[in-house]
């Protein structure tokens, strides 16, 4: 399977850029990969002629979410995204440093169900760079971190 993965930055290439057209990214963990997942990334998608996922690195998501986390491996997690029809590319980031891959791929919309994980001077630079924040509604689904619990029940539950 070709990998989806590519470097930041590449989209500093003008040519790379022209190529892409409209670009909306969203970012995320993508951890155990569920329908609420799929269902954004394909709502971002359908605001540009491309899509390019942020995917939070694993010593990143250690620091923000714990022990135990991310369960699938960066490697694991960039398969999956790269099996998405709707995913074009794939970035890494560090979980609390989104702003920088943000204003280095400078996509025309950053897709996110909030945007608290960006100051206000962090907004204010994309905006200068003319990315569009949109707020996706979140998906009336079970998150990863439900998934995860209730794994966790089911086990002790037949213990």
């Amino acid at each position: 399977m070709r990998t989806k993965l590519a470097h930041a930055a590449l989209f500093g290439d003008e040519v790379f850029r022209k190529m892409l057209g409209t670009v909306a990214m969203t970012k995320g963990v993508y951890d155990l990969t569920h329908a609420g997942h799929v269902r954004s990334l394909q709502a971002a998608r359908s605001l540009g002629d491309s899509l390019v996922v942020g995917l939070a690195t694993d010593g990143s998501v250690r620091r923000a979410k714990g022990a135990g986390r991310p369960v699938l491996s960066f490697e694991e997690r960039v398969e999956v995204l790269s099996a998405f029809e709707c995913v074009d590319y794939v970035v890494a980031y560090d979980v609390g440093a989104v702003a920088e891959v943000v204003q280095t791929v400078r996509p025309n919309y950053l897709c996110a169900s909030h945007f608290t994980f960006l100051s206000a001077a962090e907004r204010a630079d994309l905006e200068s760079l003319g990315t569009e924040l949109r707020t996706m509604k979140r998906p009336p689904l079970r998150s990863t971190s439900d998934l995860i619990a209730s794994i966790l029940d089911h086990g002790k539950a037949r213990s």
